[in-house]
């Protein structure tokens, strides 16, 4: 719905300024509105990990892994989600993984700040160039 897609930007508008807990607070609200998707939790997860609450942002993590083993679409945005994470290699494989899939996601790789950090990973490069 409308309400979640805008509870999901304005997240993720306080995750780039930064504030974490205002991140978390809309995500929370999103969630609550039903936003069950693999976007929505990654945004739930980034703003749960920007507030300071590692562990569930973990748990949202390895729940994305076990949906995309049972078949679910990978997405782009759980790479950064590894990325944040520390997990690096999986961020990677995440990022194959979406290519593979050809998930729209990708382009924010290519130019979302968010994927600054991470965009001259030379498997991450290699996707961009491939766009």
């Amino acid at each position: 719905s409308g309400d979640v897609e805008t509870l999901r930007e304005l997240a993720l508008a306080a995750l780039a300024d930064g504030d974490g807990a205002e991140a978390a607070r809309l995500a929370d609200r999103m969630t609550e509105r039903g936003a069950d998707d693999a976007r929505s939790r990654v945004v739930l997860a980034r703003a749960h990990l920007a507030a300071g609450r590692r562990e569930d942002a973990h748990a949202l993590a390895v729940r994305l892994v076990a949906d995309v083993a049972g078949g679910a679409p990978p997405v782009a945005e759980g790479a950064l989600l590894h990325f944040a994470l520390g997990d690096v290699d999986e961020g990677d494989a995440w990022i194959e993984l979406a290519a593979g899939a050809r998930d729209v996601g990708l382009l924010a790789v290519a130019v979302d700040p968010a994927f600054d950090a991470y965009r001259t990973r030379p498997r991450v490069a290699s996707v961009v160039r491939s766009l």
